[in-house]
């Protein structure tokens, strides 16, 4: 029988600042067995890259399993959209659906290259918002220890800062967050710190 993994939509700001950031980078936070005994053990998801056809440190969705914003469209429209590129030239059938597998009338892909690299082109370059002035819940935010995994200064190849409040690595979210899938080297219960930039701008937030 096949299963549902319920998802919320990512915001798509500052992808393109994500990829800018140098592997060692992210890596030098990562600390799988807790060793300086903060109570955090962060480790990074090793992903295959179609582009470059290597392994290489995952940075986007929920379980860092895609390198690069080329690789996450180009996942992203073959898992929500049915739609076919040049590294995933099969359609997004079920073993049982018979009919859809049957369908497909052409060995042309749905995506084009050109088409392809214009999206990660536009996903690129939405920007990332600037840092809000400092409120009262900053404080607290770093006391209560969430800065440990939503890490604010991550400095990119060109050096520049960026804070996107995410360490980029999997944490393990215990059973209860648990879906049914491993994700390369992600298990189960272990997820991708997800980035905060730009959540304070959100309606929900009611202007904090």
């Amino acid at each position: 029988p096949g299963r549902l993994n319920p998802r919320r939509a990512q915001l798509l700001v500052g992808l393109g600042l994500v990829e800018e950031v140098a592997t060692d980078e992210i890596l030098r936070r990562a600390d799988p067995d807790d060793l300086d005994g903060d109570g955090i053990s962060g480790r990074p998801n090793r992903v295959w890259s179609h582009q470059h056809g290597d392994w290489r440190l995952g940075r986007y969705g929920w379980k860092a399993s895609t390198p690069s914003v080329i690789e996450h469209t180009a996942q992203a429209l073959i898992d929500d959209m049915g739609l076919t590129s040049r590294w995933f030239v099969d359609e997004s059938c079920s073993t049982v659906q018979v009919e859809c597998r049957q369908a497909r009338s052409s060995a042309e892909v749905d995506v084009s290259d050109e088409r392809l690299a214009a999206i990660a082109h536009y996903l690129e370059r939405l920007r990332a918002p600037a840092p809000a002035s400092p409120q009262p819940g900053a404080t607290l935010f770093n006391d209560i220890g969430c800065g440990a995994c939503h890490a604010q200064g991550l400095i990119t190849r060109a050096g520049f800062a960026i804070h996107p409040y995410s360490d980029f690595l999997l944490h393990d979210m215990g059973a209860g967050l648990a879906d049914h899938d491993d994700v390369y080297e992600a298990d189960p219960s272990e997820w991708r710190t997800a980035p905060l930039w730009g959540i304070g701008l959100s309606p929900l937030a009611g202007g904090h």
